[in-house]
């Protein structure tokens, strides 16, 4: 049962994690255009797929050091 969870949370760390991430790419990319908007679509879209692993690694190593698994 407690593997369940472990795995559980792993998830839900690297999921935040990607979310924050990309969150953090539009935020990154309003600053940018001094107020105007900009479209994921054209300009950050060579962010988006590194962006989101990067979060989801540090997520998941978050949750790796909250919930060790023991062996």
């Amino acid at each position: 049962m407690s593997l369940i969870i472990r795995r559980f949370f792993l998830l839900m760390f690297a999921g935040g994690g990607a979310w924050l991430a990309l969150q953090g790419v539009g935020l990154l990319a309003q600053r940018v255009a001094s107020g105007e908007e900009f479209h994921l679509t054209r300009e950050g879209v060579p962010l988006l797929i590194p962006v989101g692993l990067l979060g989801a690694m540090l997520g998941a190593f978050i949750a790796g050091m909250l919930f060790p698994a023991r062996r």
